[in-house]
């Protein structure tokens, strides 16, 4: 959970009075605390994010574009933004998220970003065509 608050973009000064309401009034937080889960989660996202794939063979691959606006007040909700993810089928039958990555919509240009970013970083093409 303290994760997804991250993600959802909360400030550093947001963090202590939900955590606080989550973990009671005397748990041992401070601005400091805070500072250093932000930084420890984004070194675990910059090194997955940045990892190789060519360490498996994928059988498929899925990708979409999530929409966040789940939860906004605006009519109609702000469509701009997606969360651009790619799931391959490995060798074994496991399904391994592969990117996840911010783009405008499910543009052309967007996912050509993702496409390029796998291929550079060694993810070769699945088994099965599409």
């Amino acid at each position: 959970m303290l994760a997804q608050l991250y993600l959802e973009g909360l400030s550093r000064g947001d963090f202590e009075p939900v955590f606080r309401a989550l973990l009671g009034e005397t748990a041992p937080l401070s601005a400091g605390s805070i500072t250093r889960l932000k930084e420890e989660w984004q070194g675990e996202f910059e090194a997955w994010r940045t990892r190789r794939p060519d360490t498996h063979r994928y059988l498929y691959l899925w990708v979409d574009g999530i929409y966040l606006d789940a939860g906004r007040e605006e009519e109609p909700p702000i469509r701009s933004g997606a969360l651009l993810t790619v799931v391959g089928l490995n060798e074994q039958g496991e399904k391994e998220l592969l990117a996840m990555v911010a783009g405008y919509r499910e543009s052309t240009e967007s996912w050509a970003g993702v496409r390029r970013d796998l291929r550079e970083r060694g993810l070769n093409r699945p088994l099965v065509p599409d």
